[in-house]
Parts: C-alpha cells; sequence; structure tokens
C-alpha cells in the first residue's frame, strides 16, 4: 500500500493483512482498525516542569521535613507517597495545557487587533507583550510536557517540535501495542486478555522450576570460569560513599522511565 504520512500518523492503530493469492497471482490488501484498548489511568505521573515552579523546594522541603514513624527504607516510602498529593497540587496548572495555550493565542489575537486601531498607546503595547510572553511560556511548557512523553532528549527545546513529540508519542504506543500472538500449534489469539494471560504464562515458564538434586555449589563450575580478584572483592564488598551516590544519579537522564515510586531522576536531582 501506499500511504502519504499525514494519513499514517492519523491511522497508526491500523493493521495491514495480506490475504492469501488462491488461484490469483494477486494478493487482497485488507485494512482493519485495531480497538485500543483502555488505558489504564495513572494517580500519578511526576512532570519534570513542575521543577521550575517559584514553590517547588518550599513545598517539598515542607512535607518532607514533617516526622513519619518507621524503619528508614519505610520512612522514605511513605515520604515519597505523601509527595504525590502537595506535587500532584502543583501539577494541576498544567492539566490542560492545550486549552491555556489555546486562550493564551487568542488573548495575543485580540490584543494585537486591538493595537492596530492605535499603535502609540502604551497600555495596549505593553498588553500585546505580556500577551506575546504568555504564548511563549505556555508553548515552552506544551513543548516540555511533550518532550518527557516522547522521551526525546535530543531534540533542542524550544525549536516547536510540538507535532514530531505528538508523532512519536503515537509511534511509541503504535510499537508497544500487541495486535495478534501466534502460538505453539500454529493457533493465532487476538482478544487482549488471552493475549496478556498467554504473555504471563510464557514469562513464568521461564523461571524455571524447583529441583532438589543440587545440593551445594559447583566449586569446580565456579572457578573454570572468570573469578573476581582480591583488589576487586575489596572494592565491591566497601562503604558506598555519598560521592557515589550523587554521580550515579547524575548519570540518569532526566527524561529516563521512572521506577515503582514513578518519580523521574528529575526529582531526585532538582530535591
Amino acid at each position: 500500500m501506499v500511504c502519504n504520512v499525514d494519513w499514517f500518523q492519523s491511522h497508526q492503530d491500523t493493521i495491514l493483512h495480506v490475504l492469501p493469492p488462491s488461484v490469483s497471482d494477486h494478493s487482497i490488501l485488507y485494512l482493519t482498525g485495531q480497538e485500543t484498548p483502555p488505558c489504564r489511568k495513572r494517580n500519578f505521573k511526576f512532570l519534570i516542569c513542575v521543577t521550575k515552579l517559584p514553590g517547588f523546594d518550599d513545598a517539598v522541603a515542607q512535607s518532607w521535613n514533617s516526622p513519619i514513624d518507621g524503619s528508614p527504607m519505610v520512612v522514605v516510602w511513605k515520604k515519597l507517597k505523601r509527595l504525590r498529593k502537595v506535587l500532584g497540587t502543583l501539577s494541576k496548572q498544567f492539566a490542560h495545557t492545550k486549552l491555556q495555550l489555546a486562550k493564551a493565542w487568542e488573548d495575543f489575537a485580540e490584543a494585537q487587533d486591538s493595537l492596530v486601531n492605535d499603535r502609540m498607546n502604551k497600555e495596549k503595547i505593553d498588553k500585546v507583550k505580556m500577551c506575546t510572553e504568555t504564548v511563549i511560556r505556555w508553548n515552552e511548557i506544551d513543548e516540555e510536557i511533550l518532550q518527557q512523553r516522547s522521551k526525546l532528549d535530543w531534540l533542542k527545546l524550544g525549536d516547536g517540535n510540538n507535532a514530531y513529540f505528538h508523532a512519536s508519542i503515537r509511534a511509541k504506543h503504535k510499537a508497544k501495542s500487541i495486535d495478534k500472538l501466534e502460538l505453539n500449534d500454529d493457533s493465532v489469539i487476538q482478544d487482549q486478555p488471552e493475549i496478556e494471560a498467554e504473555d504471563l504464562r510464557f514469562y513464568k515458564s521461564l523461571m524455571g522450576d524447583k529441583t532438589e538434586t543440587i545440593q551445594a555449589i559447583d566449586i569446580v563450575a565456579m572457578r573454570a570460569g572468570t573469578q573476581v580478584k582480591p583488589e576487586q572483592d575489596d572494592m565491591l564488598t566497601s562503604q558506598v560513599t555519598d560521592q557515589e551516590i550523587f554521580k550515579a544519579l547524575n548519570s540518569i537522564g532526566d527524561l529516563e522511565s521512572p521506577g515503582i515510586d514513578d518519580y523521574g531522576a528529575k526529582f531526585f536531582k532538582a530535591s
């Protein structure tokens, strides 16, 4: 099939089936739409642009410094969980970025139209300047959010990459989807619950089975391979320093996917 870029970006959920040619030397091309499985709503998602807000540091510090009882890791986990509400409140202003950007453009157009008939009016000139700054600000915020979702850290912000970010996000969602699975018995499943169940069964089978035959480590087999040298052993068993932790943290990219706590590396860097 032949299609242009606009059509492809608008129909990325379309599946092309090449039917058997049978007695003909041509194959019928059959297009079907894919039912997109419902997205699992995440209650919390850390936005990098929140770190640039004036009250970010104070809000994080106030929540974090409030004491919680428990073991060290339990305290950290509970504090991160409690902090979600604080960051969620800060993120509310970015919940409708598209609407805010559209409203900023409308105000900018009205200010410019008003200035046309009164070009020397200082108040109207200042209004146009203010609206221009608002448009630029919301456009940068929208672009930064899209970059975080697309994880394209090699593109420079401020170059108006919004359309490209949108296309990349759609392509990533398409690449992560599984339309069908062919099983070992040559049967094909296309139902999403069946695909999820088969994935779970397959990866469970890779875990192996418990055995009672190996009673101890095979020293001969272990020493036949590469072994850790004494100086390497000392390094591996030495105390972890704050400098090592700080260096490791800063080596993580800001757009890397977060862990199970839903906080990206940028949050810990900024805090």
